[in-house]
């Protein structure tokens, strides 16, 4: 795992190209994932995030963190 990656056994996220991606990693059958579509102020709420992130955290906990942030997320379905 690298600086702009944190993951516990419920969600993996990742920071890359101004754009922080997560992914459920419990439900293998409808495989969860989404991304932020906004950039502006995306480091300071990653950096907070990586403060809050612990073993129990979990994929809605991700996704309301950002939303939270105004970095507007969109989640989706991988599985069609």
């Amino acid at each position: 795992m690298n600086n702009n990656e944190l993951a516990n056994t419920q969600v993996r996220v990742t920071f890359k190209d101004n754009c922080i991606h997560f992914y459920d990693l419990l439900d293998k059958y409808n495989d969860f994932k989404g991304f932020t579509q906004n950039v502006r102020g995306i480091e300071n709420a990653w950096f907070e995030l990586v403060e809050a992130f612990d073993a129990s955290t979990t994929f809605a906990e991700v996704q309301d963190f950002l939303d939270e942030n105004n970095l507007r997320t969109h989640s989706y379905c991988g599985m069609d």
